[in-house]
């Protein structure tokens, strides 16, 4: 019987899940025994079939990222990562509006009361135009990205926004006039281009983030948690006041956010902070990487489902807590589910956009 030097990946997952029949168990076996590094990939995935320790109640766990990253299958398909199906790019730049009278008028408002009002008074002003902004409009900007798809766009001032997979950003028609108010469902990287007197605000349900000069990334998914994290200078992240406020949510003082800190609304409503994370870890998607280290696999499911447009079901849930590392870079999502379910033992089988792991 031939050896072969790059295995078929699936045969290693039919073999890990005892599906193997006899000759497909020689043929591993020998491909195992042929070289130390193929004996080595084999049982860091064979690692994975390790049932944990129940008494102690932790999650069992995966590296999958380490155990590919060695495989002579990764780099063999790394070179066939240009024709691998990742999210589409697009960038787009908003034409600027021509100034309008009312515009103009708020302006000189504006400055009206700069002048001729205490500091106090300043601030009310600026929470009514942030109540403004919260109003829908026919001149509200829309920006949505799909599942399979990222988005960049730069706003009028310069501000710089990569949108993620299956996001969707409201600029307000009254941006820039004294606020920069923006709405967002989703996930976006936020470059923003510092005004004191034009605070930049991103409202995510309950709560608003606002710049103090500034590059961050938010994560609002619906029925996730929200996630705000710091890449460059400070964010204030704390109760949207402009809108009526959700008894789940209360009402605390805002929370100063610095380089290298993540924010996190858990699920009393508190906002936990975390400093000194590896930033590149929650914000890679932005440059086309996905990144996870000991994350749930639920989560890890529900960020492929948008990365790659695609609908992967697992048929038992009992495996959602299961803990994974791993990294997402250029690979189609036939590499990946392979990689995956091999490492957990598990069985993968797709037809159209369902993939089912079982």
């Amino acid at each position: 019987m031939e050896i072969p030097n790059d295995i078929d990946w699936s045969l290693i997952a039919k073999y890990l899940a005892g599906e193997a029949s006899p000759a497909e168990t020689e043929l591993v076996l020998r491909w195992a025994a042929s070289d130390p590094t193929h004996a080595s990939e084999l049982e860091a995935l064979r690692g994975g079939r390790r049932q944990p320790d129940t008494s102690a109640q932790i999650p069992p766990q995966f590296d999958v990222d380490a155990a590919w990253a060695k495989t002579p299958v990764a780099r063999a398909r790394a070179s066939r990562a240009r024709r691998a199906r990742v999210p589409r790019l697009h960038v787009e730049t908003p034409p600027q509006k021509r100034p309008r009278v009312v515009a103009a008028l708020a302006l000189l408002a504006a400055a009206a009361v700069l002048v001729m009002v205490a500091p106090i008074a300043w601030r009310t002003f600026q929470e009514r135009q942030s109540r403004l902004a919260q109003r829908p409009t026919d001149d509200d900007k829309i920006y949505e990205t799909h599942k399979g798809e990222r988005s960049k766009i730069e706003l009028a001032d310069g501000t710089s926004i990569a949108m993620a997979a299956d996001t969707r950003l409201r600029v307000s028609s009254h941006y820039g006039e004294s606020r920069r108010d923006v709405f967002l469902t989703g996930e976006a990287l936020f470059d923003v281009v510092h005004d004191a007197n034009k605070p930049f605000a991103v409202h995510v349900a309950d709560l608003v983030a606002q710049d103090l000069g500034t590059e961050f990334g938010v994560r609002a998914y619906a029925g996730k948690k929200l996630q705000i994290v710091v890449a460059k200078g400070a964010v204030s992240l704390g109760v949207d006041k402009s809108k009526p406020r959700s008894s789940s949510i209360p009402d605390v003082p805002p929370v100063k956010l610095s380089q290298g800190d993540l924010g996190q609304l858990d699920s009393t409503g508190q906002i936990q902070l975390e400093h000194g994370v590896d930033v590149t870890r929650y914000l890679g998607w932005s440059e086309g990487r996905l990144q996870y280290q000991l994350a749930p696999l639920d989560e890890i499911i529900a960020d492929l489902d948008r990365w790659y447009d695609v609908d992967i079901r697992l048929a038992d849930s009992s495996i959602n807590s299961t803990r994974v590392t791993m990294s997402v870079t250029g690979k189609s999502v036939d590499d990946v589910m392979t990689v995956l379910a091999a490492a957990l033992a598990l069985h993968v089988e797709r037809k159209g956009r369902v993939i089912r792991m079982y």
